[in-house]
């Protein structure tokens, strides 16, 4: 498993491939390395509860090995005095509302700004132990290669196939549109919302395929409807 891309120091860009490599969320959970039919299938707890969804392990992949997308809105000065503020032994130990006095100095809304206070914390201790995190990441799963990203909390799952002209869509930049979240594709910048594929500039019909993406206890698990067809054919091993 190569480096594809590698964009900055410890913000890197990597193909993983995972078509072997698969383990459904539930009590039967198989062995990494291995392919059997799976026997159980967890319901959607995502909002559609009547279409129970085949759900795939990201495997040695969590959400703290992605970039937060989110910190590019943040300059690097200001990333590292919360994060030496997050990180201090005495922060805790500041009274309550001088704690909230130094937070809302934060160019965000009250409501976001704990979360955010939390994620340059992150940030700031993992640049410090030398962790790599991944600002883009293209993963084989169920037969799709699915470009991998996160923004804030959420993790988002997209082809890496642009309905435009087949760009990599996966390998685009993220950015926040009237507070939806969009990817760009590198090729001809369409820019297309994560959480439904619709594309937004410029407006058209075709729409990128999006699949839902679930963090639980920070490892990563995506939704398919059901196996692709590709999987059961021999080039697939």
């Amino acid at each position: 498993m190569e480096p594809c891309v590698t964009r900055s120091w410890k913000r890197q860009s990597r193909c993983l491939d995972f078509q072997q490599i698969m383990e459904p969320l539930s009590d039967g959970a198989q062995a990494a390395g291995t392919f059997a039919p799976y026997t159980a299938v967890e319901p959607d707890t995502l909002g559609a509860s009547e279409n129970p969804l085949l759900w795939w392990k990201i495997f040695g992949l969590t959400i703290h090995d992605l970039y937060d997308w989110r910190m590019d809105k943040i300059d690097d000065l200001t990333c590292t005095f919360y994060g030496l503020l997050g990180t201090s032994p005495y922060f805790d130990a500041i009274p309550l509302e001088q704690q909230k006095l130094i937070l809302s100095m934060m160019t965000l809304s009250p409501k976001r700004g704990d979360e955010m206070f939390a994620d340059l914390t992150e940030k700031f201790r993992g640049q410090m132990e030398g962790d790599i995190v991944y600002k883009k990441i293209v993963v084989n799963m169920n037969g799709y290669q699915l470009g991998i990203f996160r923004f804030g909390s959420k993790v988002y799952a997209v082809e890496n196939v642009c309905p435009h002209m087949q760009g990599p869509l996966g390998m685009g930049d993220i950015e926040e549109i009237d507070g939806r979240v969009c990817v760009i594709c590198p090729w001809h910048h369409w820019r297309f919302e994560l959480d439904t594929g619709r594309p937004l500039q410029p407006p058209r019909k075709n729409g990128a395929r999006v699949f839902p993406v679930k963090n639980v206890d920070c490892e990563l698990f995506v939704g398919f409807e059901g196996y692709n067809p590709v999987v059961f054919t021999d080039d697939f091993f």
